[in-house]
């Protein structure tokens, strides 16, 4: 069965966000950067824009924040001047506390 869209941004804030950092595995950072990316594409946050068209949403309140694969396809995350994305700050906590390199490395993409 698929949870419904609200069940998870629901998980993402109540569950995913309060993860003990030096906890997360490499397959708990991928769970929880489909959670991050559900939620905030879900509230208007953030859009992903296949990288050949990086040009067709942009706006004046937009602007390109990173690059990341999804399904194996490069797309650019592109960011709302305005938006609150939820997350940053555990993103922020993998960086710097989860003993996994890896780990540490992909949660520091999300934020360059």
């Amino acid at each position: 069965r698929v949870m419904s869209s609200e069940t998870k941004s629901q998980v993402f804030l109540k569950k995913v966000l309060k993860l003990s950092p030096n906890e997360v595995t490499v397959a708990g950072y991928e769970m929880a950067e489909s959670f991050f990316l559900h939620h905030n594409t879900s509230c208007g946050s953030i859009q992903l824009v296949d990288v050949d068209q990086p040009n067709a949403i942009r706006k004046r309140s937009t602007s390109s924040w990173t690059l990341m694969r999804q399904n194996g396809q490069l797309k650019s995350l592109v960011v709302s001047e305005y938006a609150a994305i939820q997350g940053l700050r555990f993103l922020l906590k993998l960086v710097a506390f989860v003993p996994s390199k890896v780990v540490a490395k992909r949660a520091g993409a999300l934020l360059i």
